[in-house]
């Protein structure tokens, strides 16, 4: 049985996501425990989408103007969205319940949440490519920059350990 989410980007800058949903890494904006079979079409206002990759329980992608949203799980920061972020749209004046409890559960802007840096460390790149392990996030930007978000238990984010 599928047990995690799938994705795909059309020609035409459509997204379609499917599979099984517990964190919100389908974005149906619910984080009902549920099975999504058919495809169902991924929106952002103003978007057109470029590519997408799936992890074990939350999705990023990456728009044509080079723009990342994650959503999913956000446990171990794989998303690349700040956990005051979460906290300001989960119980702040702006609480939209769209993340909360550690996830989100509908596409989330990425702007960078860098460790000794701002917090908008992606603002006037555009980012190219997207992979996605289980509990991390990779982007690649058209400067040939890498960012990586997430756990780094087994040096996967290059953060003092050789692979």
């Amino acid at each position: 049985a599928l047990r995690n989410p799938a994705a795909a980007c059309t020609t035409g800058g459509k997204l379609y996501v499917w599979g099984y949903n517990m964190n919100g890494e389908v974005g149906t904006g619910s984080a009902e425990p549920s099975m999504i079979l058919l495809p169902r079409e991924q929106t952002v206002a103003g978007e057109q989408w470029y590519a997408v990759a799936c992890g074990g329980h939350h999705t990023v992608a990456t728009t044509v103007s080079g723009r990342v949203y994650s959503w999913g799980s956000n446990a171990e920061g794989q998303l690349g969205v700040n956990h005051a972020h979460m906290e300001r749209h989960c119980h702040g004046p702006d609480a939209e319940g769209v993340c909360c409890d550690g996830r989100c559960l509908l596409p989330q802007l990425v702007t960078g949440a860098c460790t000794g840096l701002h917090d908008d460390c992606l603002r006037g790149r555009r980012v190219v490519h997207v992979a996605a392990g289980h509990s991390f996030s990779a982007l690649l930007d058209a400067d040939g920059m890498v960012w990586l978000f997430g756990q780094n238990k087994f040096g996967q984010l290059c953060q003092g350990r050789r692979v």
